[in-house]
């Protein structure tokens, strides 16, 4: 397994998602994509992170490999897997000189990633590459992943009847451009913002939304009936646009006969009983009403519930576009720095799509210097066939670049 996946890689590649996983699959070494493939999961079956337990449930994440892998893979069994950004540590180094053999420089690598990471290093999977050498100057980006977490996705790959040949970060399998770029790459966990100058990587910035996410036992507790709404929505939509809900008012049904259920009431000189009464449906049974009646508080409760959770996941999708929003913010300011000069474009390489990503920019107060937002993944790269299928282009950033770069193999 080679982590930042540098030399030959499969012509097969899978990107894993915490709500889609997409695989899609080359037959040229140009690394044009031929076809494509995308399977969804459920909210809470895959929760990416440093600490073990990223796949909740195996069971669902492995069939869902298969799906997205087995119409593309006829006897190719190895694949390039890209995994989510929060999952892995990318760091960039700068050293005085580092020895040209790999395997006198992992360790010196190795050891200056002891002080810089949140977990051992001594027991990660670690891979590096140099981006520039200067007099006096080497500077190394530097992939890694916990162990623990790298081996429950290769083994849920082999699981599935696949083999990992090589592993990527998110965004750094994206890097498929040669000019200077500034990409973003957001799902409802992370944010991950880079620039890219010919090939050098100058920044690579992760930031977690959240330190706590659900468990997959927690989101099952808490379905009812009715279904729950995705953890943020605006990033759902770009692959399921959502229904408009629409909410009837019922008046509630008469409480007399539970304060009295065994007594007639007069209704001799009530003209309004005249009319049609909610029970009648029901014989004018007072059991019957009774029912009738808790059965309706009971749909409003659910109804309150529902209305209560869309208005905290609301809250919590504009807090995540605003943390969208900021860390575009710090890119572009140091991008700035940099180069001495504002970005000509953002490029967009996650679940969140252009068009969406510029519509967060704008409400956050980017329009009058907002630069044009599009897809880092360009339609030539795609075969006729692969560019019709209906997956998002934002959603191919992944394999595309994982099967542009490097040498393919079969």
């Amino acid at each position: 397994m080679r982590l930042m996946g540098t030399g030959l890689r499969p012509r097969l590649a899978c990107e894993v998602r915490p709500h889609s996983i997409v695989a899609a699959r080359s037959e040229d070494a140009a690394g044009t994509v031929s076809a494509v493939s995308m399977s969804t999961l459920a909210t809470g079956v895959l929760v990416p992170g440093l600490r073990t337990g990223n796949i909740a449930d195996r069971g669902n994440f492995i069939s869902a490999l298969q799906r997205a892998l087995d119409p593309l893979s006829g006897k190719n069994r190895e694949i390039t897997l890209v995994v989510p950004d929060s999952t892995v540590r990318v760091l960039l180094l700068d050293f005085d000189s580092l020895p040209s053999r790999a395997s006198e420089a992992l360790p010196v690598v190795r050891f200056r990633l002891k002080k810089l990471l949140p977990f051992e290093a001594d027991d990660a999977s670690v891979s590096y590459q140099v981006m520039s050498t200067e007099r006096n100057l080497v500077r190394v980006v530097a992939a890694a992943m916990p162990r623990e977490v790298l081996d429950e996705y290769e083994l849920a790959v082999r699981d599935a009847g696949y083999e990992p040949g090589a592993v990527l970060p998110s965004t750094l399998a994206s890097f498929t451009l040669e000019h200077a770029s500034l990409i973003v790459n957001a799902n409802q966990y992370a944010v991950t913002t880079a620039i890219v100058r010919s090939g050098v990587l100058l920044l690579h910035r992760t930031l977690d939304f959240t330190a706590e996410v659900p468990t997959l036992a927690e989101v099952r507790s808490e379905e009812t009936a009715i279904e729950p709404a995705p953890a943020a929505p605006i990033f759902a939509e770009a692959l399921n646009p959502a229904p408009p809900v629409v909410t009837e008012y019922v008046e509630p049904l008469p409480t007399w006969e539970l304060e009295h259920p065994h007594a007639e009431p007069d209704h001799a000189n009530d003209e309004a009983y005249l009319s049609p009464h909610p029970t009648d449906t029901f014989d004018g049974s007072p059991i019957a009403a009774a029912a009738a009646m808790q059965s309706e508080q009971l749909r409003q409760e659910i109804e309150h519930e529902a209305i209560a959770a869309a208005a905290a996941t609301h809250a919590e999708d504009e807090a995540i576009t605003a943390d969208v929003a900021q860390a575009v913010s710090v890119a572009t300011a140091y991008f700035e720095d940099t180069l001495n000069a504002v970005p000509s474009e953002i490029l967009s390489a996650g679940t969140l799509d252009a068009q969406t990503l510029q519509h967060i920019l704008v409400e956050a107060g980017f329009g009058d210097v907002l630069m044009q937002v599009r897809e880092i993944v360009p339609a030539s790269l795609l075969h006729a066939e692969a560019a019709s299928a209906s997956v998002p282009r934002s959603l191919l950033a992944g394999v595309a670049g994982a099967l542009a770069t490097g040498d393919a193999q079969g």
